[in-house]
């Protein structure tokens, strides 16, 4: 399976940034409206649904209409995190 992967460094406390990242919703801030994304599900280390934040083993499943056109297939894309 094809993966990216990629790394910033910033100047501030982890906890500061980890607070921003810790959540679904920041996926919709961060990413480009023209993509079509939004969060299908996400399933927690354990199973359970909708977790209250990243662990290791979470599993957030994204679906993709790249500039809103119907014609364009809807991809789904499936976010794990790895590492923390």
């Amino acid at each position: 399976m094809p993966t990216c992967e990629r790394c910033l460094v910033f100047p501030v406390a982890f906890e500061t940034v980890w607070e921003f990242y810790d959540g679904v919703e920041e996926l919709t801030v961060l990413t480009p409206d023209w993509t079509g994304m939004s969060v299908s599900h996400a399933v927690g280390p354990d199973g359970e649904p909708d977790p209250d934040g990243y662990r290791v083993g979470t599993e957030v499943h994204l679906e993709l209409q790249p500039l809103g056109i119907g014609w364009v297939p809807e991809s789904e894309w499936v976010v794990e995190i790895v590492e923390r």
